[in-house]
C-alpha cells in the first residue's frame, strides 16, 4: 500500500462505524462505510462519524459509498458534513466543532455516494456535525475559564462517565430558573450546537439575564451513547433516557431525573435534533408559555426561514417522558424543539439557540412574575 494513499479511521471517541469492519477500500480514494446502529430501528438510523486521513502535501479527492442498508429514509441521509480536524492539541476554543461545509451526495439504492476533496491531514466527516464527549470534555475546560459559569458533575452513566451540568446562577431565592438539556438521543447534535450559542450569547448581548435569572444546560444527557457512537439508546439493550426518564432505574435517567426534581425549573427546554429536509417541529402544551418563542421560530436560516410544524399533545399518563415528567410532576413550562440540520450551518445553530434561550428568559422572567 503506498503511503499516499488516503484512509478512514474509526480509532476515535463517538466513531461510527465503531471498527475497522464497517470501512471497506474500493481503490486508493474510494472506500464503503457501513454505519452501526445499536437496534433495528430506521427512526433512527441517521449517525455516520469517520476521519479521512490524508498523509500526502496535497489536496486529494476523495469516494464514500455510505451503505446504509436499509431503503426508509434515505433521502435525508443524502448528504455528509465535513470539517478540517485542528492539528492543534488543546485546540481553541470551538475549533473543534466547525466551520463544517456540507456535501450532496446522491442516492443509489441503499447507498449514498459522495466525493469531495480533502486537505492534507485529517478531516471529520459526519451526517451530522458530529459532537463527541471527548469535544464536550474539551468544551467544558474553556467554560470553566468563564468566572460566571460553574461546571459540576450531577451524577455518572453506567459506563462511569459523568454528565455535566453548566450552571449560570446567583444563590438566593426569587430568580426564576431554566433547565435546558440536549442530546437525549447520540445522533441529534443540534442541542449542542443550539446550546454552545446560548452560552455566548449570556456572556455578550444577553449578559443582562445574568442577573434576572438562573440557567442550567445540559449538553450531552446521554454520554455512553454519545462516546459509544450509537444512535437512540444508552447502548446495545440500554435505555432511551427521553422516552424512559421517569421509569428507568439507569444511572443516566437516575441522575437526570433527580437533578431535574432538585432544581424544579420554572422553564424546561429539550432540544432534539431530527433529519427532515425542509421542517422543524415546535412542541409545547402551555400555550401561555409558548407565544414567547414565536420570535425563536422566525429566525432566518441563510435568506430562508425554516418551516415549523406547531404540536400540542395530550398530556402522558403516566408521565414518563422527561416532556411531561417536567410539567405534570414538577409545574415547568415545557417547550420542546426538532431542529434539522439539513439546511443550516453550525454558525446557524448557534444563532437558533440563542433566540431560544432569550426566548426562555422572557417567557420564566413574565410568568414567575
Amino acid at each position: 500500500m503506498s503511503t499516499e494513499e488516503l484512509s478512514l479511521s474509526t480509532s476515535f471517541d463517538g466513531a461510527n462505524p465503531q471498527t475497522e469492519e464497517g470501512v471497506r477500500r474500493l481503490g486508493p480514494a474510494d472506500f464503503i462505510v457501513t454505519p452501526t446502529q445499536e437496534e433495528d430501528n430506521p427512526n433512527y438510523k441517521f449517525r455516520m462519524d469517520t476521519l479521512v486521513v490524508n498523509p500526502s502535501n496535497e489536496e486529494r479527492e476523495v469516494t464514500l459509498r455510505i451503505e446504509w442498508n436499509d431503503p426508509v429514509y434515505m433521502e435525508p441521509r443524502h448528504h455528509v458534513f465535513t470539517c478540517p480536524k485542528p492539528t492543534a492539541f488543546p485546540p481553541p476554543a470551538g475549533s473543534l466543532r466547525g466551520p463544517w461545509r456540507r456535501v450532496q451526495g446522491r442516492i443509489a439504492g441503499t447507498q449514498v455516494l459522495v466525493a469531495f476533496t480533502v486537505p492534507p491531514g485529517e478531516t471529520w466527516v459526519s451526517l451530522n456535525p458530529k459532537y463527541s464527549y471527548t469535544d464536550h470534555l474539551v468544551d467544558l475546560d474553556n467554560r470553566r475559564r468563564k468566572p460566571e459559569l460553574n461546571v459540576r458533575s450531577i451524577g455518572q452513566s453506567a459506563g462511569g462517565r459523568d454528565i455535566f451540568v453548566i450552571s449560570a446562577a446567583q444563590a438566593g431565592e426569587g430568580r426564576p430558573t431554566i433547565l435546558i438539556e440536549a442530546g437525549n438521543h447520540p445522533y441529534e447534535t443540534s442541542g449542542a450546537y443550539c446550546i454552545d450559542g446560548m452560552l455566548d450569547w449570556l456572556l455578550e448581548e444577553g449578559r443582562e439575564w445574568l442577573e434576572r435569572v438562573n440557567a442550567h444546560f445540559i449538553q450531552v444527557s446521554n454520554p455512553d451513547g454519545v462516546s459509544g457512537g450509537w444512535c437512540r439508546l444508552t447502548g446495545p439493550g440500554g435505555v432511551d433516557v427521553c422516552h424512559e426518564f421517569a421509569a428507568s432505574s439507569d444511572p443516566t435517567c437516575v441522575a437526570l431525573r433527580g437533578f431535574m426534581e432538585e432544581l424544579r425549573p420554572d422553564v424546561y427546554v429539550n432540544i432534539h435534533g431530527w433529519m427532515y429536509n425542509d421542517l422543524d417541529n415546535f412542541r409545547y402544551y402551555h400555550r401561555e408559555g409558548a407565544r414567547f418563542f414565536a420570535p425563536a421560530l422566525l429566525e432566518e436560516v441563510g435568506n430562508t426561514r425554516p418551516r415549523w410544524r406547531l404540536e400540542n399533545y395530550e398530556p402522558e399518563d403516566p408521565p414518563i417522558t422527561n416532556h411531561w415528567y417536567a410539567p405534570l410532576r414538577l409545574g415547568a413550562v415545557t417547550i420542546g424543539f426538532d431542529i434539522a440540520w439539513n439546511s443550516r450551518t453550525d454558525d446557524n445553530m448557534r444563532r437558533q439557540g440563542a433566540r431560544i434561550l432569550e426566548a426562555a428568559c422572557e417567557c420564566a422572567v413574565t410568568l414567575r412574575g
